[in-house]
């Protein structure tokens, strides 16, 4: 939800699916669309920092000691999650799948996404996208595509789950963000995901948000948590950020409720 007080709005423009917004406060600036549920968020005195938490969480896949060489990213926000998984496997392949040709556009010009090598983005559906590219796998998914009412329903739903597990790699990981105000279609379709995955999956709510993220492993074993066993791409997020990152994770992700 947007703070009291009155941000600037320092861009908005309207597509076939609604308004996209920029806003700006003292302290960061952010991403909208037609509601008051931020997309993007990043700090104004350290741009590289989303300030969205619960993609800190997701952004933790990255240290869990896998060779990962191809990344897809399902829905673009801002792009914090784009920049900082180039940089984290700066060999490897990114690529993005964004509906909205606008929001790209917004990410490039106020949220300073690097759109370079390893990068790859399109502008396309995702289920029209992998329909069409039945060849690709991938060794990490992050889900994380949103419109106003929350995650569309072609994409929370098992027959897209079970896409998500075919184009995923032998070792491979999906990697979702659910919203809690949608408990009630979430806990039902969770129950079938974790069944399409054979009960491979870690929950990890965030501390102080209202979202859950949620691991899904198509064949290796879960960890017994998400910060035991930190390997040393660490260190490139330490210098990426400017701050000790493994601390930081320690505060936001709800230990008591991992699992």
């Amino acid at each position: 939800m947007l703070k009291r007080g009155f941000p600037d709005l320092i861009h908005q423009q309207i597509d076939d699916y609604g308004k996209i917004r920029v806003y700006e406060d003292h302290q960061e600036r952010y991403l909208l669309f037609d509601t008051d549920a931020k997309q993007g968020g990043i700090l104004r005195s350290n741009p590289r920092f989303s300030t969205l938490k619960y993609q800190h969480v997701m952004q933790s896949v990255a240290f869990l000691g896998l060779d990962i060489k191809n990344i897809l990213l399902i829905g673009l926000g801002g792009g914090s999650m784009a920049n900082f998984f180039q940089v984290i496997f700066p060999n490897s392949k990114v690529k993005v799948v964004e509906l909205r040709a606008g929001v790209c556009e917004v990410a490039k010009k106020y949220f300073f996404l690097q759109n370079l090598p390893p990068l790859s983005l399109e502008i396309k559906d995702i289920v029209g996208y992998f329909s069409n590219n039945g060849e690709e796998r991938f060794d990490v998914i992050i889900l994380d595509a949103f419109m106003n009412e929350g995650m569309p329903s072609k994409i929370n739903h098992p027959s897209f789950f079970n896409t998500c597990k075919e184009k995923l790699s032998h070792q491979g990981i999906l990697v979702m963000n659910y919203w809690n105000s949608q408990y009630k279609e979430n806990s039902h379709n969770l129950t079938i995901a974790k069944y399409i995955f054979d009960q491979r999956i870690m929950i990890a709510p965030v501390s102080g948000c209202s979202n859950m993220i949620c691991f899904l492993f198509k064949n290796i074993t879960p960890p017994n948590s998400l910060l035991g066993n930190i390997d040393s791409n660490i260190e490139k997020a330490n210098d990426y950020y400017k701050i000790p990152y493994q601390q930081y994770l320690q505060k936001i992700i709800d230990k008591k409720k991992e699992g």
